[in-house]
């Protein structure tokens, strides 16, 4: 009896004893944690932060209406229906340099198909075609909005300005009459994304400027390199920037800018699939044009490159429709998998004239990591080991972890108090592949830990753990 009011007078000093503000619980009842970064860990040995490896690319789209002279930058999502959505920018063949949005359609995102809308014909015939001269458009769902403004476009028009457009679900864009909204040398994809965290719709593309690392620039671009610049607004036609977020650093290869960035928040996080091009000369010819994986928490201000020495989307292999660009610009989740589309190109950038590009040259193609599986943390045959920041949980809670524990590996979990002290029995998991594995303790032990601001351990041997859900 005294034992357990003991017990109860400490959980209580817990609760009421005030924490300095770095110990302050971080609150993840009913969240999933993603370990792209570190940002619930205050401890870890052992441990290597790896990312997924996606692929083989396969194939899901090509130019294959006699309109298309090239297809390229997808933007993918689902409609209210269920079924799946890609807009695509094509070329026209009659007029390459003329960039049209198009749409295709799919159940299971590997399978498309091109409605003819009837919202322009080609040769007196009906097209998938949605949008007249936008390059790289950003397109977003916001269920929010009245009818009119549902689905909303950015994009790069007549090769000088950006400019915004706004559909209903019958999917008729119509331009915004303060168009056009700026003049930036912008023609890659756009990345437009609603922010939970500041309640402001980001709009993210590439800018030119002086390398700020004392290296050259581009002799034929007037000495300016690509970086990736970040735009805000409350209501998706006032934007206030450009505010540049990410350029190379003085470790990147001297020849290396960033030509584009796709967005999406995930769990809180905002996952950047950064494009990379590490070019052959100093007119920006040729390379490698690869994509990155970088993540950021204050709402893509400031990023972190998961691992700038490997390309998370690297090339194909040698004569691969994707084996000279790899530029992602749609990911969705589809059952356990996260398909990940980007234009795959098998010519290097600038070797041909827009004009003369060879038809067969880009094709839009998908790879597959498994769900919220970006990048994870890893220990090999030694034993490697965590332990989280304070957390703040429900009062009836449960933990579940996106994890891969190989033949002849394991994971052991236990919670601790600010002091170290166990606080709970050890919970194992043995081999297996589990995007929500449930790690269970008893009601007592639940009750005890809720009320402690616990830290979360973990030890692992042969083991990769992607994410932890508390619920």
């Amino acid at each position: 009896m005294l034992r357990r009011a003991l017990h109860r007078l400490t959980a209580l000093l817990l609760i009421l004893t005030p924490l300095p503000a770095s110990a302050q619980p971080i609150a993840v009842g009913g969240t999933t944690q993603l370990l792209v970064d570190d940002h619930i860990v205050a401890k870890r040995e052992g441990l290597e932060r790896r990312q997924s490896t996606p692929g083989p690319g396969r194939v899901v789209l090509a130019g294959d209406q006699p309109w298309e002279q090239r297809v390229f930058y997808p933007e993918v999502m689902r409609r209210p229906d269920g079924r799946i959505m890609m807009f695509y920018n094509a070329g026209l063949t009659r007029a390459p340099m003329l960039n049209v949005v198009s749409l295709a359609e799919s159940r299971d995102g590997l399978t498309f198909t091109k409605p003819r809308l009837g919202f322009f014909e080609e040769d007196g015939q009906p097209t998938n075609i949605l949008y007249r001269d936008a390059h790289g458009p950003g397109i977003v769902r916001d269920p929010h909005a009245g009818d009119g403004e549902r689905y909303k476009m950015a994009y790069f028009e007549g090769h000088k300005t950006l400019a915004v457009a706004f559909a209903g679900e019958d999917l008729r864009f119509r331009p915004s009459p303060l168009n056009p909204l700026a003049t930036y040398k912008a023609d890659t994809k756009q990345g437009v994304v609603w922010d939970p965290a500041s309640r402001k719709w980001l709009w993210f593309t590439r800018i030119w400027e002086k390398p700020m690392d004392g290296r050259i620039g581009w002799s034929h671009f007037k000495g300016e390199i690509r970086s990736i610049a970040r735009f805000e607004s409350s209501d998706f036609v006032h934007w206030s920037g450009p505010e540049v977020v990410l350029r190379r650093s003085a470790s990147d290869p001297e020849l290396l800018d960033f030509y584009g960035m796709h967005v999406i928040v995930r769990h809180g996080v905002m996952i950047g699939l950064l494009w990379t091009s590490d070019w052959a000369d100093d007119r920006g010819r040729v390379g490698r044009q690869r994509a990155e994986l970088v993540v950021s928490r204050d709402s893509g201000r400031s990023w972190t490159r998961v691992d700038a020495s490997h390309p998370f989307l690297e090339l194909g292999a040698s004569g691969s429709f994707d084996s000279h660009i790899v530029w992602p610009s749609g990911l969705l989740t589809v059952g356990d998998k996260d398909l990940i589309f980007y234009l795959g190109a098998n010519a290097g950038h600038g070797l041909h004239r827009i004009e003369e590009f060879p038809r067969d040259k880009y094709r839009i193609g998908v790879r597959e990591i498994g769900r919220d599986r970006f990048a994870g943390l890893a220990a090999g045959a030694a034993t490697g080991t965590l332990s989280t920041k304070p957390l703040g949980l429900r009062s009836r809670w449960t933990v579940s972890a996106n994890a891969v524990i190989e033949p002849g590996g394991e994971m052991i979990f236990w919670w601790s108090n600010a002091a170290g002290k166990p606080i709970s029995s050890r919970k194992r998991l043995g081999p297996g592949d589990g995007l929500a594995s449930p790690v269970t303790w008893s009601t007592a032990e639940r009750h005890r830990v809720a009320g402690a601001a616990p830290i979360l351990n973990i030890s692992m041997r042969n083991a990769t753990i992607y994410a932890l859900s508390f619920h």
